[in-house]
């Protein structure tokens, strides 16, 4: 009350600035300008000259500058490194005051928090939360206090992988496309499969649908049996399909019998040759 002569006030080092009285337990000041990088001495005092004796302090950091981010993609399930580059970067220990945000941009759900690494002052590092129903862009904003979020506009791409389709295909790689589909692939990224070892770039890609091709078998036109396949969606992180892709030897029909029906789809045609299989 000012006609008391009770004026809030805070004291950073040897600057004091005015505070604003929101409750008895609660008062809000903006932090003046210090170019001091040190941990300053923090008092607050309701009339401008006694000032409190609780040895808190106040620490000023240049201001960080944010570059890019890679990969700039990963799987909704989470668990992506991804790394932040730039400059000025403090060397602190993850937790609710410095950390990476994460919010959707299509859809409404709520933003989420991850404990942030330091690695160098050009480098630190977050991990991509995971429980998101569909793939989005995110953006990305990292904190150094726990309250003021930099607006340098990164985002991350959550991509999802639904299923794939067909699973087999013949070994003489005459099949069709291996289709994955889902949400959030981009063919800027450079998306990559990988069947049997061997690194392939995709026919298609757009938003929802990664087309690979179905080469060869690499043992031959006889061959039987499952190989691995992954897909990279963000041209880094792979994904391993269980049970990968199984070749089989395309089945030679030499003739059917018979080469008529009725109309009404009744009947029983009967295909002879080799290479059939339950």
């Amino acid at each position: 009350k000012a006609e008391y002569g009770i004026v809030p006030h805070c004291k950073f080092g040897d600057k004091i600035v005015r505070a604003y009285f929101y409750s008895t337990v609660r008062l809000v000041c903006e932090a003046p300008p210090n170019e001091e990088k040190v941990a300053l001495p923090f008092e607050v005092s309701l009339n401008g000259v006694d000032w409190s004796t609780t040895g808190e302090t106040f620490t000023y950091y240049k201001e960080p500058l944010i570059t890019n981010l890679t990969p700039d993609a990963g799987p909704a399930s989470g668990g992506t490194e991804v790394y932040i580059q730039g400059d000025n970067f403090p060397d602190m220990e993850g937790g609710s005051e410095f950390n990476c945000r994460f919010t959707p941009v299509n859809t409404h759900a709520s933003p989420k928090t991850m404990p942030a690494q330091f690695i160098d002052k050009q480098n630190i590092m977050c991990v991509s939360p995971g429980g998101w129903s569909e793939g989005d862009q995110m953006k990305v904003q990292v904190t150094f206090n726990g309250k003021d979020y930099d607006k340098n506009g990164l985002t991350f791409i959550l991509y999802k992988m639904d299923k794939v389709m067909p699973r087999s295909g013949p070994s003489n790689g005459l099949g069709g496309d291996i289709v994955i589909s889902g949400q959030g692939f981009r063919p800027e990224v450079n998306p990559l499969c990988k069947i049997n070892g061997t690194i392939y770039e995709p026919l298609i890609v757009t938003w929802k649908e990664i087309r690979c091709p179905m080469p060869p078998a690499e043992a031959g036109d006889d061959y039987f049996g499952n190989v691995e396949f992954a897909v990279a969606a963000n041209g880094v992180t792979w994904k391993f399909f269980e049970g990968g892709f199984q070749y089989y030897k395309n089945p030679i029909v030499e003739d059917i019998y018979p080469r008529s029906g009725p109309a009404q789809g009744i009947g029983i045609i009967n295909f002879y040759g080799s290479g059939f299989r339950a």
